[in-house]
Parts: structure tokens; C-alpha cells; sequence
């Protein structure tokens, strides 16, 4: 299954370094779900597209576990993208390390896709 970006109906991203500091995908079903995302050393330069497939609001948030950095929360509304950079919060990068990516829906089952890139400088 072709899980790029353009595959699931998101824009791809010109620019992307290098294969380790891409990253897409699907989750869905149920109404509490997470994935993982590794930024490369020296990456620190992060954007994220989402879509909300589902027929629910979807609660997106995204945190730093090594570090208990806590980076947003975003409700999406079904059908609706979102997307997200660090160049405006962060404009000196993000550290390295894994991320997680949080989904939770109260009122469907979770059915959000998504993709993200890391660069080494902005305009990620």
C-alpha cells in the first residue's frame, strides 16, 4: 500500500534532506491511538500535515517523552486538515529523538493520516 504523502491526500513537502527525516502514514481504529516519529540529529527543523478521515473531531497533541517537552494540541474537525511547524515556536529547532503523536476522538474511531519531515534548517 503507497502510504506517501500524495497517496493520502496530503501535499507533498520539496525540500526533504534525506529518507530518514521523512515520514507518513495511517492510523485508525479506535478512539485512542499514537504513533512515533523520529527527528535525526541535527533536523531539528520539523512540519507536520494531518487529515482527518474520520467521521469524529480528532484530538491531535505531540510531546518530547526523553525530554517532557509538550509541543501542541489541536482539535481537527472531520474532512479537515491541520498542519503544524516548528519555525514559528521554535525557531532554534527542536531536539533530536523520538516524538509522539497522540490521537483521541470521543465520539468515533480514529482515522487520521499523516506526514512529517525534519530538515536541517527552516522552511521545513
Amino acid at each position: 500500500m503507497d502510504d506517501s504523502p500524495a497517496a493520502v491526500g496530503l501535499p507533498a513537502k520539496p525540500g526533504v534532506p534525506d529518507e530518514d527525516a521523512a515520514w507518513s502514514g495511517r492510523t485508525s481504529g479506535s478512539k485512542m491511538t499514537s504513533v512515533s516519529f523520529e527527528v535525526p540529529r541535527h533536523h531539528g527543523f520539523v512540519a507536520l500535515d494531518f487529515l482527518n478521515e474520520g467521521e469524529g473531531a480528532t484530538t491531535i497533541s505531540v510531546s518530547h517523552p526523553s525530554s517532557g517537552a509538550f509541543y501542541f494540541t489541536e482539535s481537527v474537525e472531520p474532512g479537515q486538515p491541520f498542519a503544524w511547524s516548528s519555525e514559528r515556536d521554535y525557531p532554534e529547532g527542536m531536539p533530536s529523538g523520538t516524538y509522539t503523536v497522540s490521537f483521541h476522538s470521543s465520539t468515533a474511531e480514529v482515522e487520521v493520516s499523516y506526514s512529517g519531515r525534519a530538515s536541517q534548517s527552516g522552511n521545513s
